[in-house]
């Protein structure tokens, strides 16, 4: 008797391991199905021809982009950087100062979600958790793997653009929220500015 007690015991112990293991199974699996849901998202929403504007404490950056060539300004300073001329100029308007960045192969000039998709849903360091909907956006969060570094991006439903990003690691909050417009940018936005009247340096990264 007590034998058919141990074994009916038994059965119902791998019976709950069974349940809890496809509960988990269920949940693994959702998210996977979230993460490959809006990493899609991203890719089909992605752009080469993008203004963005980057708020941090309300200090705005305008960053523009198009045909491989970004010009950012951020207060009296601008960037220029040509991919396809490995080449970033760095101007500063109140000192007229110029310095040049020569035969640079490794720039880059992105498109708008590159980072969020290579640096969070491609990185295996990132683990991924869809937090669900909260004021008309989704709400994505990356945890990076042996750190308490989280990061959070705001997926607006409608535009399907990430509008804010939250970082946390620890004590420390960083947030920065965006204002972006596709396909807005004129090549004479992204014109290699004039550098006369400027002293010109050559950046010791030059090759």
């Amino acid at each position: 008797m007590k034998a058919v007690k141990n074994k009916k015991w038994i059965k119902i112990l791998i019976l709950v391991v069974l349940l809890v293991g496809l509960v988990f199974l269920g949940v693994m699996g959702y998210e996977k199905v979230q993460e490959y849901r809006f990493k899609k998202m991203l890719q089909d929403n992605d752009a080469n021809n993008y203004e963005l504007t980057e708020i941090i404490n309300e200090q705005e950056t305008k960053v523009y982009v198009r045909d491989k060539i970004l010009m950012m300004k951020d207060g009296n300073t601008r960037t220029w950087v040509s991919e396809f001329q490995a080449e970033r100029i760095i101007f500063d308007e109140e000192y007229r100062t110029a310095i040049l960045d020569k035969n640079d192969e490794e720039l880059k000039v992105n498109s708008l979600n590159y980072t969020y998709i290579h640096d969070f849903f491609e990185n295996g360091d990132q683990v991924f958790k869809y937090l669900g909907e909260e004021d008309g956006y989704y709400k994505l969060q990356f945890k990076e793997k042996g750190s308490k570094k989280i990061t959070l991006l705001y997926l607006n439903k409608e535009t399907k653009i990430v509008e804010k990003t939250v970082q946390n690691a620890g004590n420390f909050e960083f947030v920065t929220k965006f204002q972006v417009e596709k396909n807005a940018v004129s090549k004479e936005e992204v014109e290699l500015p004039d550098l006369e009247g400027y002293r010109a340096y050559e950046s010791v990264n030059s090759r």
